[in-house]
C-alpha cells in the first residue's frame, strides 16, 4: 500500500455539487474565519443527496513565470469519492479518505454534523407529508 497523506479534518459541510469547489469551500470559508487553516488542513463536502463526498484542501498559488500571461495564479487541490448505491456515513470518514490516499485527523465534530443533517432530512420529509 502507497504512504497516505496526513489530512487535519477542518469541518464537514453538505453543499450543492452544481457549485465549483472553489466556490464551495470560499463559502466555508466565510462562515468559519475563526478556523485557522493549515496547508495540510481539508474541507470535507458532502452532496445534498449523499452520494458524493470531496475533500478539498486550501487554495495554493501557482508560479507561471515560465509562461506569458500571468506570474502567478491560484488552484484549489481536492480529491472526489462518488459513493454507487448508498450514502455516506459518517462513521466511514477515516474508510472514505483512505481510499483517496488521506490519512484523517480530527473527526470528533463530524458527529455533530451528521445528527444535524440527519435531523433536516427528517424536517423535509415532516414538510411533504403535510
Amino acid at each position: 500500500m502507497s504512504q497516505l497523506q496526513d489530512v487535519r479534518l477542518r469541518g464537514v459541510a453538505t453543499d450543492d455539487f452544481r457549485r465549483s469547489e472553489k466556490t464551495m469551500f470560499d463559502r466555508w470559508r466565510k462562515k468559519n474565519r475563526s478556523i485557522k487553516f493549515g496547508p495540510n488542513d481539508a474541507v470535507m463536502f458532502v452532496s445534498g443527496t449523499g452520494n458524493q463526498i470531496v475533500f478539498v484542501f486550501r487554495p495554493v498559488t501557482i508560479d507561471n513565470s515560465e509562461h506569458k500571461g500571468s506570474d502567478e495564479y491560484e488552484v484549489t487541490p481536492s480529491r472526489r469519492l462518488r459513493l454507487d448505491g448508498g450514502t455516506w456515513h459518517p462513521w466511514m470518514i477515516q474508510k472514505y479518505a483512505e481510499q483517496l490516499g488521506l490519512h484523517a485527523d480530527g473527526i470528533k465534530p463530524f458527529e455533530a454534523h451528521f445528527n444535524e443533517w440527519q435531523e433536516r432530512k427528517r424536517r423535509r420529509r415532516r414538510r411533504r407529508r403535510g
